[in-house]
């Protein structure tokens, strides 16, 4: 016999005593605490939905479940960071369509959604409204498209901000509609609201949870929703697909993700519980309070949601030359 193991035949044998662990770990899992962080504020929507999401992970996986903030640089700081860490499943990501859509705007995360993130599931769909001022001569989406016609690069509409997703909508329907206005971006969210409620701002698109009560109290006036259908809380307001324009219908989501690597079993155990989670009535009534519709589905379909998300939005911000100030 030979006292000396051919190369090929050591290197086999380690790569599969390297294995043993990781695989013996992945049958165990979870066998701690799991930590999820969310790349936005506390009480931010992410927040909100992630938390309301894995409410019941504990329960389902047997540990308990610490959902981490860090924001910055709208979730780009904290996907970085995530993906440095190990892929065992204790370390997993919140990751919104917000995030998704400004990947492009920078280019020092590098992160190419098809190979460097493991989906795990979608959480949810959630929905925005195109407003205007109930003092506004617009009564209808036609109306405002005549009226930014009429008036090319005069009339303006506002945002949270370069690059948030009131922003990216709005220069979604002016590419639509192939129109032109000024965009006013704001630092703080609630100034923007008010000055569309004062009409000093022709125009917004916002998220409907927010723009709900404002509609309500007669403040604003919405004209069409981002929804495949119409939200039973804006019964009498038309989605964007009603009006001739289905490009701009463009549903909002957060799905969790993984690092690459991460055991497919433990994919799997993660996904199932999140399936799990999103049929749970508290959870669902949760959602359905935020005007959010619960998704689930299987890690491939999330993937394809963000990865065609990530895309679309990086030529909408290519074609409206948009950066970050």
């Amino acid at each position: 016999m030979m006292g000396i193991w051919p190369r090929w035949l050591a290197g086999l044998v380690c790569g599969v005593l390297v294995a043993l662990p990781s695989a013996g770990r992945a049958a165990d899992y979870p066998d701690r605490p799991i930590h999820i962080v969310v790349g936005y504020g506390p009480g931010s929507p992410p927040d909100i939905l992630t938390r309301v999401a894995t409410s019941h992970f504990q329960e389902l996986l047997g540990q308990p479940v610490i959902v981490e903030n860090r924001p910055g640089a709208s979730g780009t700081i904290a996907l970085r960071s995530f993906l440095k860490q190990a892929p065992d499943g204790y370390t997993i990501g919140a990751f919104a369509s917000a995030t998704a859509a400004v990947l492009s705007l920078f280019p020092d995360t590098h992160v190419n959604l098809a190979k460097d993130v493991a989906a795990i599931g979608q959480v949810d769909w959630d929905y925005n409204v195109l407003v205007v001022s109930n003092k506004s001569r617009a009564h209808s989406l036609a109306d405002l498209i005549s009226q930014l016609k009429a008036n090319p690069g005069k009339m303006n509409f506002g945002s949270g901000g370069y690059g948030s997703p009131a922003h990216l909508l709005g220069e979604l329907l002016l590419k639509d509609t192939g129109t032109k206005a000024i965009h006013v971006p704001y630092g703080n969210f609630q100034s923007a609201i008010a000055d569309v409620i004062s009409n000093r701002v022709d125009f917004m698109i916002m998220g409907a949870a927010a723009a709900v009560p404002q509609i309500k109290n007669g403040s604003l006036r919405g004209l069409a929703v981002t929804s495949r259908k119409r939200l039973p809380a804006l019964a009498d307001t038309p989605t964007f697909v009603e009006t001739g324009h289905p490009q701009v219908s463009t549903p909002a989501w957060l799905a969790l993700i993984a690092q690459p690597g991460t055991p497919p079993a433990v994919i799997k155990r993660l996904n199932a519980a999140l399936n799990k989670s999103l049929q749970m009535p508290a959870v669902r009534s949760a959602l359905g309070n935020l005007l959010a519709e619960p998704a689930g589905g299987t890690p491939a379909e999330a993937s394809k949601v963000m990865v065609g998300d990530a895309a679309k939005w990086k030529r909408v911000i290519a074609e409206a030359k948009i950066h970050i100030k």
